[in-house]
């Protein structure tokens, strides 16, 4: 799932989240709790977000890097407003997309 944004935006994806997992040194699972935590949630957003930018630039052939500090002033321009809007989306299962089925093979 992409947002696109003026001069920047977020691919989420299973490499956005593997990247939000090395950066944050937790599992997805665990970095979705520490945003609920209080103290924690401002970090635990700009890790997510941070996996996001990196597969974004990637995928668009963006040489620059972004960097948590850079990120962090990404989200600010956007607003939490918005930032929260795409994250709630980014959370949502495609509307087209079937659970996967058992096979019963590894």
């Amino acid at each position: 799932m992409i947002f696109d944004f003026d001069g920047f935006g977020f691919k989420f994806g299973m490499y956005a989240t593997a990247v939000s997992q090395k950066s944050a040194g937790v599992s997805l699972a665990d970095l979705f709790k520490q945003m609920t935590v209080d103290s924690d949630y401002q970090m635990a957003l700009i890790h997510y977000f941070y996996g996001a930018a990196v597969s974004y630039n990637e995928s668009k052939g963006i040489k620059e890097k972004p960097t948590l500090d850079k990120v962090g002033d990404l989200i600010e321009k956007i607003g939490l407003e918005e930032a929260l809007r795409v994250f709630n989306e980014s959370i949502q299962m495609p509307k087209n997309s079937e659970a996967p089925k058992e096979t019963g093979q590894m």
